[in-house]
């Protein structure tokens, strides 16, 4: 399955490389683990090719992402909140203790500035895309029985409906965007992910 990890970041625009991120052109270059890497012909074209792949990857998610958003009338944000909201939930009733994993959560719900943490965006742009799928009667909110001042985002029936069915679209948009690919591509990129 793939889930919707861009998603909320809005295909990564915010998070690409600005060229301070960029390594200078050098013989060597030092990781964060302290492992030097030659820049040998060989490892520019396994960069090449890696970079090639990302961007192949990211195409095909943006496609799949345009058609649900087209299909069903929600954006990447705001699909991204309802599938949290709904694993925050499954995962609630699978075990009723919170983890250190999953802050200021319990069965009734999470915290704006968590699903903000989760979806690498703002607490303001997370609340007004949750007031807009409030409006829509997809998510409610309840007082934090832990936190007076806080509130809790649920899904409503209604937004369990509309995620399920926007589940199955993404699977047939997923299986139509890489029917491309190789049964190689897929488990290679499966596996690493896994890893």
């Amino acid at each position: 399955e793939i889930m919707p990890s861009l998603v909320g970041s809005e295909m990564c625009i915010r998070d690409r490389p600005t060229t301070s991120d960029i390594p200078t052109r050098s013989d060597t270059v030092e990781t964060s683990d302290a492992v030097e890497i030659t820049d040998t012909l060989e490892n520019r074209e396994s960069i090449t090719t890696l970079v090639a792949e990302i961007a192949r990857l990211t195409r095909t998610y943006r496609r799949i992402a345009i058609a649900i958003s087209t299909s069903s009338g929600l954006g990447c944000t705001e699909f991204g909140i309802l599938w949290h909201l709904k694993q925050q939930e499954d995962s609630a009733a699978s075990t009723a203790v919170s983890t250190a994993a999953e802050p200021h959560t319990s069965t009734g719900g999470i915290r704006i500035n968590d699903i903000a943490t989760i979806l690498h965006l703002s607490q303001s742009v997370i609340s007004r895309q949750v007031a807009g799928l409030e409006e829509r009667g997809l998510t409610s909110r309840t007082p934090d029985p832990q936190d007076a001042r806080a509130t809790l985002i649920t899904l409503s029936d209604k937004g369990r409906n509309t995620l399920a069915d926007v589940m199955k679209q993404h699977s047939i948009f997923t299986k139509e965007a890489l029917k491309e690919w190789s049964d190689n591509d897929c488990l290679l990129y499966t596996s690493d992910a896994a890893d």
